[in-house]
């Protein structure tokens, strides 16, 4: 996976020239025309190896000491920033690419996005899978809609409120004293206040007094209206800020694809992550607004109240509180939609990416093992249906074969399977886990990266890292290494081995293998289908 690059002598010069044109570190070209690499101060005759992107090319040095290497296509292939290295010298260069490429950059994005059946762009990325269910932009619409019925009605539930008419009695010095038999049996009954009137010298009478008691079910139920729109606001106002959040997260690895006229972040993400940013201020207000109503209707705070507004034929009579249950219906729709198990809490691309990974694999491994244990895994709503944990298992004679979705690795002492050093959990994207009669167990690790090296080939990187970090720190309780094989799936084409023979027959299935699977949305994928035939020994 490494090589040593010898260091280049002293007196090594490395000139990079576009076009016919000197191109300084760090400049930006455009992704056509010749390329030309000269280094010069070498012994005649030397070999200088040369670093271009991710190719190693080795050139030889003429009697005057000068190393020369001409390309008239690379930059036409190439997006992104791209290295030039000849020893300890090093160019970089940021290579616009031609249309071609950029138009393919967009076909990818298009292609993982629609994988939804139902995308909302305008909350960038949030995806319900049933068409019959309304979006959170339809969402935000219904709560508007809720919040100005409610508040075209609180002026008059201020006005005539639903009440019950109430009667308070008092006993009250009174030149007349009671003359009707009622007030005689209610002073008969109300001794100490009997005494507190008598202590003034006069006669003791009762005085009566009407109020209206605003505690009543139909009351009760507009106070629920106004909670439920409150909490469909907070609940959308926290989708859109999660979402503009991981657009804002995204915004780096975005801004290395690179186009003619810029790159994928200030093409396609920023002017999503403005209306999100649009959508959040208008949510701010609408809870603003509904906050108010409240206050508007000049209704007590009374509790305990239900989360459902009870309609009363009393509320079905009166217009305002007809008005404020329609608004009560509109907010609960919009809530059950924001709170609907079908909708795909997806951050990123990335997340989509290592979603579709997931899908591809078990469609695979379904093929090629027939439906697992307890059915098809697949629903119409896969996006969102697939958890962390166990995705599929299949019960073989003589082996147990399960598909498990970013499970966890702990350093926990005496585990069955663990990781073998402490540290943060590990969590890979996919794990193929093969357990065999005899009690052997063999780990084959896939992990999704949304992501090409700067010239658009296979993540190399990537792939290195992969193996530093899972090669030998997963094992049992005795702390042997279970990882049989790790694989990096990319958006690309073709398959990439870290050795040339890891596939064949003859390769000891105790030694690690492993290297880059391309993968495209909308194709076949014979390359994984190959791949996971040889690790299930087919």
């Amino acid at each position: 996976m490494t090589s040593s690059t010898p260091e280049a002598p002293a007196g090594v010069t490395l000139e990079v020239y576009v076009r016919g044109r000197l191109a300084p570190s760090g400049a930006e070209i455009p992704g056509f025309g010749a390329l030309r690499v000269v280094s010069r101060g070498h012994a005649p005759g030397a070999e200088v190896l040369l670093h271009l992107g991710n190719q190693q090319l080795t050139l030889t040095a003429d009697d005057d000491g000068e190393a020369e290497h001409r390309d008239g296509q690379l930059l036409g292939l190439t997006a992104g920033r791209m290295r030039v290295r000849v020893g300890e010298l090093e160019r970089e260069l940021v290579v616009r690419p031609r249309k071609l490429v950029a138009e393919e950059l967009y076909a990818l994005i298009q292609a993982l996005e629609s994988l939804s059946a139902a995308l909302s762009q305008d909350l960038g990325g949030v995806a319900t899978l049933e068409r019959e269910r309304p979006s959170l932009d339809e969402a935000l619409s219904a709560l508007e809609r809720a919040v100005g019925l409610a508040a075209s009605a609180a002026p008059s539930i201020r006005r005539r409120p639903v009440h019950r008419a109430r009667e308070e009695r008092r006993a009250t010095p009174d030149v007349q004293g009671a003359r009707r038999p009622a007030d005689l049996r209610w002073l008969a009954t109300h001794p100490a206040q009997v005494a507190r009137a008598a202590a003034q010298g006069r006669a003791v009478g009762v005085s009566r007094e009407r109020r209206a008691d605003l505690d009543t079910l139909e009351n009760r139920g507009v106070l629920s209206a106004y909670d439920r729109i409150d909490a469909g606001v907070e609940t959308l106002l926290g989708v859109v800020s999660r979402h503009a959040e991981a657009l804002s997260a995204a915004r780096p690895a975005r801004e290395a694809l690179l186009t003619e006229a810029g790159d994928v972040w200030s093409e396609h993400d920023a002017p999503r992550l403005s209306r999100l940013r649009e959508r959040e201020a208008r949510l701010r207000a609408l809870g603003a607004e509904s906050r108010a109503v409240r206050l508007r209707a000049g209704l007590p705070d009374l509790r305990p109240r239900t989360a459902a507004m009870v309609r009363t034929p009393r509320a079905d009579a009166e217009p305002a509180y007809w008005t404020t249950a329609r608004a009560y219906a509109l907010a609960e729709a919009a809530s059950l939609a924001l709170d609907a198990p079908t909708e795909a809490p997806l951050a990123s691309l990335d997340e989509l990416w290592e979603r579709y990974c997931a899908v591809v694999t078990l469609q695979l491994l379904t093929a090629a093992l027939g439906p697992p244990h307890g059915g098809e895994s697949l629903t119409p709503g896969w996006l969102s249906s697939l958890r962390r944990g166990e995705a599929a298992r299949w019960n073989q004679p003589r082996r147990v074969v399960r598909l498990l979705l970013e499970p966890e690795y702990h350093h926990r002492p005496g585990a069955p399977m663990r990781k073998l050093h402490p540290g943060r959990p590990w969590r890979p994207d996919l794990v193929l886990d093969i357990r065999h009669e005899g009690g052997q167990t063999e780990l084959h690790l896939l992990d999704a990266k949304f992501r090409r090296d700067p010239d658009g080939g296979p993540p190399l990187d990537a792939l290195r890292d992969l193996w530093w970090r899972y090669g030998e720190s997963i094992g049992d309780h005795r702390g042997a290494p279970l990882v049989s094989s790790i694989w990096g799936l990319w958006p690309g084409d073709g398959l990439r081995l870290v050795g040339p023979t890891m596939l064949d027959a003859a390769w000891p299935r105790a030694r690690l293998r492993g290297g880059l699977i391309g993968l495209r949305p909308g194709q076949r994928h014979p390359e994984l289908e190959r791949t996971l035939a040889v690790l299930l020994g087919a």
